[in-house]
Parts: structure tokens; sequence; C-alpha cells
């Protein structure tokens, strides 16, 4: 299950749609928790992203769950989209149109929830 999978890293444009509407609006506490992750890991999961990006999904070829928020401001929705057509096993792309990056926090967490509740209990080869 892969749940805002980063191989596409940093949207611009949601990225600034994001700030202003959070500037807009006057919610500040995702800046607090912005702050705190070190400009260093960032770089480091970018490198990681990338590598990932080159090696990894073709080798996957096990039923796959990927889940993305449209309006993620962190992972480009289009990496969503990338990992699907790379992976080849049985896999499901699931696009939630209002989610931001913390999908599992955000207004379609119970529509999250339920998808993945299906997919566990599915039979599956």
């Amino acid at each position: 299950m892969l749940l805002s999978a980063a191989v596409i890293y940093v949207s611009p444009v949601h990225f600034v749609q994001d700030l202003a509407e959070r500037v807009r609006t006057r919610r500040w506490e995702h800046l607090t928790r912005v702050k705190r992750m070190p400009l260093q890991a960032t770089l480091q999961f970018m490198r990681l992203a990338r590598y990932a990006r080159k090696l990894e999904p073709p080798r996957v070829a096990v039923p796959t769950l990927i889940v993305q928020g449209e309006r993620d401001q962190i992972v480009h929705p289009r990496s969503a989209h990338y990992i699907y057509n790379k992976l080849k096993g049985e896999r499901r792309l699931v696009l939630l149109p209002q989610s931001r990056h913390m999908i599992c926090l955000d207004t379609e967490a119970e529509e999250l929830f339920a998808q993945v509740a299906r997919f566990l209990n599915e039979d599956k080869l």
C-alpha cells in the first residue's frame, strides 16, 4: 500500500496554492511542522525518491493500492500515476480530490480508510 508515495517530489503549483490558502485563512499550524524539518533531511529524501523512481517500481509485482491526494503540496500528484504505470502486479489507483499531503488526517480520511479496508479484505492471488 502506498499513501502519498513520492517519486516526483514537490509540486510547485500546489505548494504555492496551498500557501496562499493558508495565508488567506490564517492557518499557520502547518508552518511550525515545516520549520522543524531539517533541510538536509529534505534533500536526502529527494535523492532517495529519484533513486526509487529509477529502480524499484518495475520490481514490485504484488497487489498494490496507491492513494494520492490531488491537492498534495509536497508530493506531486503525478507520482501516483507514474507508480501505477510502472508496477507489474495487480494495482489500484485512488485519487482523493480534496486531500493534501496528510491524507490520513484530511477531509477525505474516511474514504481513505474505506478504500484501505476494501483492498485488505479482497481476495488476492
